[in-house]
């Protein structure tokens, strides 16, 4: 989820075929809150930070990363 710095910031299609469905969907839950509090943004399939999410970009990768289940 690094490239959720680069402004055109992650394409979750990508991400899913790289990571799998089900630790994508895992972390969207969490995504959508950091959406409603305005520190990411999606749109269409792409995810990329806001200014604000910007400013405290660890914070939000660590939220994204503790949401997404390791494999086993």
């Amino acid at each position: 989820f690094l490239g959720l710095r680069l402004n055109e910031g992650v394409w979750l299609e990508g991400v899913r075929r790289e990571f799998g469905g089900e630790r994508v969907e895992a972390t969207m839950v969490v995504a959508r809150e950091l959406v409603d509090a305005g520190l990411i943004e999606l749109e269409g399939d792409r995810l990329r930070l806001t200014p604000a999410g910007r400013a405290i970009s660890n914070e939000v990768f660590s939220r994204l990363l503790v949401a997404t289940p390791v494999a086993a």
